[in-house]
């Protein structure tokens, strides 16, 4: 009986590998970057949206984590870092930095994902009061199985979330004086 119990054991043991295996070199093809790219217009000079989008608290009316019904802040803003909360869950962007026509930064979720950003303003040639505002994010994804499955998942999510986001600043850009 009690040979019998470890024969069982260990195919059950062997079979768990195996299917892990098999699910890592699956994993293993797909891509190891999630990447989204979404522009709109916005009917304002280049140099009023640049003024609007480095990261600070103007982010809490527009962007699209935070739902102020839940207390969403920012705390710990400081130049190159900021610490967004919302609903318990806290949101880091750091290595931020701009320059005339874009703004950098990286994010670092509550659940460890990490996305380079950037923010393009570019004007609208001959159209002085047109800017294209484009969201470039890139997240790079572990080599783990459940994080290539998570990114196929997440790749058509991104890009809804970024179309939000700019139409959302689209609005309270068009609509600041």
């Amino acid at each position: 009986m009690g040979v019998k119990i470890m024969r069982l054991v260990k195919l059950f043991g062997v079979s768990v590998l195996v299917f892990f295996v098999l699910l890592t070199l699956i994993g293993l093809l797909f891509p190891s970057t999630i990447k989204s790219v979404k522009a709109v217009v916005i009917n304002k000079p280049q140099q009023k949206v640049m003024a609007a989008l480095p990261v600070s608290t103007n982010w809490l009316k527009w962007y699209p984590y935070f739902n102020p019904s839940v207390g969403a802040d920012i705390r710990n803003a400081a130049a190159d870092t900021s610490v967004f909360f919302n609903d318990k869950k806290e949101l880091l962007i750091y290595n931020k930095h701009s320059d005339s026509s874009a703004v950098y930064f990286t994010i670092k979720a509550w659940n460890g994902a990490e996305m380079n950003e950037s923010i393009l303003a570019l004007p609208i040639s001959g159209d002085s009061t047109q800017t294209q505002v484009v969201w470039n994010e890139t997240e790079t994804l572990k080599w783990y199985p459940w994080e290539r499955f998570r990114g196929l998942l997440l790749e058509s999510s991104k890009g809804i979330f970024l179309d939000t986001a700019l139409n959302r600043f689209k609005v309270y850009i068009e609509t600041m004086q």
